[in-house]
Formats: structure tokens, sequence, C-alpha cells
């Protein structure tokens, strides 16, 4: 589940700063980008679209991590449909409260925060010739290869963790061992 909304995260990091990132010059400050600028921006980057590509990666994904989560445990039909009503619920929510009517004005004010309305005219420029064209059609692709990538990484890095932590409990009890025998006269 961690793995899941870490993800979430890091899906929606990736989704905000698709568009472009770096730090807030002193020009966006001075000439914030207007809400129709913004707008047009968002529609050109197709973000309500990616947004939605962004929920049925997260829900296979959170699929996946429920499947591994599992193991090799032998479910009976009822606690199958249990497990798909959870998941479900949660894609429900994730709809909810990541809509797009929710995320538009968080991300109109975020670019007029960050970027000027000559950057924001650039950045429709960009999206507008045939290299921003590939960018918006090509990232989904990316993201969910990176997504794969990034769960694989997890995956192999998980074990290590979990003895990590098996180790850390083992000293916890050691310790606590070791001051009931010095506390003992």
């Amino acid at each position: 589940m961690k793995r899941a909304l870490l993800l979430i995260g890091l899906l929606l990091a990736i989704s905000s700063l698709h568009a472009a990132a770096g730090p807030v010059t002193a020009a966006a400050v001075a000439a914030p980008p207007s809400v129709a600028s913004v707008r047009q921006l968002l529609e050109e980057a197709q973000s309500r679209q990616l947004l939605d590509q962004i929920h049925a990666q997260v829900d296979a994904s959170l699929a996946a991590s429920m499947k591994v989560g599992l193991g090799d445990a032998k479910l009976t039909a009822g606690q199958t449909k249990i497990i798909d009503d959870v998941r479900n619920k949660m894609g429900v929510l994730l709809r909810e409260e990541l809509s797009w009517a929710r995320f538009e004005p968080m991300m109109i004010d975020i670019y007029q925060q960050t970027f000027s309305q000559q950057e924001v005219d650039g950045m429709l420029a960009f999206y507008r010739s045939d290299a921003g064209k590939a960018v918006i059609s090509k990232m989904p692709r990316a993201m969910a290869i990176t997504m794969q990538r990034t769960e694989e990484m997890v995956a192999d890095m998980t074990p290590k963790m979990q003895k990590i932590a098996a180790e850390m409990l083992e000293a916890i009890k050691a310790e606590a061992e070791q001051q009931q025998k010095t506390a003992t006269p």
C-alpha cells in the first residue's frame, strides 16, 4: 500500500512538472500568466488525458501490489471479492480526490506562481510544434515504462529492506533482554 501511495505521489509530481521545470524566475514573479493561457497550455499538453491515464496506471499498479502482497495465498471467492471491492473503492477515491475539477485549479495556481506569461507562451509554442506533439503523444508510454521499471527496482529492494527491518527488531529484542538481565539482581 505504501508503495502504491509513493507511486501516486511520484506520478503526480511527474505529471505536474512534465511541461517544464525549474526555479521560479524573476520574470515569473513579475508577470504571471493569465488563467486562459494556462488553461490553453494544460489543454495543449493534454493534461486531463494524462491524469486519466495516471488513474488507470495507478489502478493497475495497485492491483499488482495487492497480488504481490498476498503472495501465494489461496483465496476463497469471497475473499477475492473483498479484495476487488477494496481496490475498486481505492480507485473511486483516487478519481474523486484527483479529479480534473480539483486538479485543474491547482495546476493553474501552480503555473501562475511558477511561470511568466512569456514562459507559458513559449511552452504553448513548443506543444504546438512537431516536437511538442511527440512529447505529448509519447509521454504516457515513457511514464508507463518508468513506472514498470521503478516497480521492478522496488521489488528488488523490498527483501533487502525486510531483512534490515528484521535485523533491527532482533537488535531491539536483544537490547531489551540485556536491559532485563542488568536490572535483575
